[in-house]
């Protein structure tokens, strides 16, 4: 083996270590300086990791990225099939999804250019507007038929080839003893429909009125769920489903009120002017998972325009976690990034395919013995494939495997 073999060895394994983070407790890790990287809007790269990296990567035949302002470096782009394989080392994912997933589903995004905000709404001038707390309360009728133009959109969608994907690798982690962490910022409900027909992830399963009514195991929607409402004055905080209005009657005639304190019901979603909790977005989980947990982050269909997303991700990069970002167009401005450009439907059914098999033999089997068919699938494999190793391990050096560099550099977007 190579001095450079070698080393980078020893480097991946640093990096691929399992991290003693303790759990969030109120530190000051999700300020705004802190998970935005340097003061100077860059990092500052070990220059010694700098050079074993350009090593590396002529040593498989491949350029190193050229050195930018602010110690910046462009993100490697790689196909579907070679991700899959540097995804199959990591035991806890977690993957962010946003608006752009569900556009194959026909639900319009946001910010696009034939977007849902682009309709125009009375007493409102722009779509900041409408999103708020404040325009509710003065226009509640205007804002509820905002919200059922678009719920009815979303309850005649169907999950597409992406929503399906991972729902599939979801089930294959649980099969395989690994952690799978949903998180998004899709209010279609879609994701979890899915998830509450899973025959494997079998989520817990509540009626109106009780406990996690309206919360979906599996599943961290951070900006809420728009099949469910809430009282306005929040005399109590159950999420009721949404009523579908009479569309003969006038809509003022039919603003949902709270069945306790008759009061305004409003729609159990993040609004701009709101923020995020424990209680209604289980935010602090998802913070504790990134902070002690996570090796491996997949970003799908978001620009990370809003608070949140833009936190976990930039705090993802900060601690090197391998990051993943599938997207029409790069959205991250720094950090050790693959990026696989395209559509989600497209993509994602092509990163988890390799996983797949494994969940539709233990699906015909499960009746007979579900542990015992993952094994003798994962067994049948072991000789052949990395894929389905039990155990993590770097991958070796060759010449198909330039993905393995980066997980030991920064390799960060340039501005």
């Amino acid at each position: 083996m190579s001095t450079v073999e070698e080393q980078k060895g020893e480097q991946l394994a640093d990096i691929t270590e399992d991290d003693d983070t303790e759990e969030y407790e109120n530190q000051d890790r999700w300020s705004d300086e802190q998970v935005c990287g340097s003061s100077d809007g860059g990092q500052e790269i070990d220059p010694e990791l700098i050079a074993l990296s350009q090593e590396i990567m002529e040593s498989i035949g491949r350029p190193m990225g050229v050195l930018c302002k602010k110690s910046n470096y462009e993100p490697i782009s790689m196909s579907p099939e070679d991700a899959s394989e540097l995804l199959s080392y990591k035991t806890n994912i977690m993957i962010l999804t946003g608006a752009g997933l569900s556009a194959a589903s026909s639900i319009p995004t946001f910010r696009g250019n034939d977007g849902l905000w682009t309709k125009k709404y009375k007493h409102c001038e722009t779509p900041e507007e409408l999103a708020t707390l404040k325009f509710f309360k003065a226009h509640p009728e205007v804002k509820w038929q905002c919200i059922h133009d678009f719920y009815e959109l979303c309850k005649n969608a169907e999950p597409n080839a992406g929503h399906k994907a991972i729902v599939q690798f979801q089930e294959y982690c649980k099969l395989n003893g690994k952690q799978c962490h949903l998180v998004t910022q899709n209010i279609d409900d879609l994701h979890a429909r899915l998830i509450r027909e899973s025959e494997i992830l079998k989520p817990t399963v509540t009626s109106e009125g009780e406990p996690g009514f309206g919360f979906t195991d599996s599943v961290y929607e951070i900006h809420g769920n728009l099949s469910y409402s809430r009282c306005s004055q929040e005399c109590s905080k159950a999420l009721k489903p949404v009523q579908v209005p009479d569309k003969e009657l006038s809509l003022e005639d039919q603003i949902p009120k709270c069945e306790e304190c008759k009061s305004i019901m409003r729609p159990h979603v993040l609004w701009f002017d709101e923020c995020y909790t424990q209680e209604l977005h289980k935010v602090q989980t998802v913070k504790n998972i990134i902070n002690s947990k996570v090796d491996a982050l997949i970003i799908v269909g978001t620009a990370l325009a809003t608070t949140m997303a833009n936190r976990l991700v930039n705090e993802c990069l900060s601690r090197k976690i391998l990051t993943i970002n599938m997207n029409l167009e790069p959205c991250c401005d720094f950090g050790p990034v693959v990026e696989i450009l395209g559509k989600s439907e497209e993509t994602l059914p092509k990163l988890f395919q390799p996983f797949i098999p494994v969940v539709t033999k233990c699906k015909t089997e499960e009746q007979k013995n579900p542990r015992k068919a993952f094994s003798q699938e994962r067994s049948s494999h072991s000789n052949s494939h990395t894929l389905l190793s039990p155990t993590p391990s770097p991958p070796p050096l060759s010449p198909k495997a330039s993905h393995s560099d980066l997980q030991i550099s920064s390799i960060p977007k340039s501005p």
